[in-house]
C-alpha cells in the first residue's frame, strides 16, 4: 500500500504532494495520483481536509504524525 499522503508514489511527502492532491480535488487537471493514500482522516473521501492534514503532516506538527 501507498504510504498515506504520498500522491506521487516517491516515497517521501512533500509540497508536490500538496500541490498533486489540490490540484486533483480541483478537477481539470490530467494529474496521475496515488489515490489510495490521499484520503489522510479515513472518512472514505479525498477532500480540503485531506490537504491540510497532508500539510501539517509535512511541516511536522500540530499532532499530525
Amino acid at each position: 500500500p501507498k504510504m498515506p499522503g504520498d500522491m506521487d508514489g516517491d516515497g517521501v511527502l512533500s509540497l508536490a504532494d500538496v500541490v498533486a492532491l489540490r490540484r486533483y480535488l480541483a478537477g481539470g487537471y490530467d494529474i496521475d495520483l496515488a489515490t489510495e493514500a490521499a484520503d489522510l482522516n479515513g472518512d472514505g473521501a479525498a477532500d480540503m481536509l485531506d490537504v491540510d492534514i497532508l500539510r501539517k503532516k509535512i511541516v511536522g506538527g500540530y499532532g499530525e504524525k
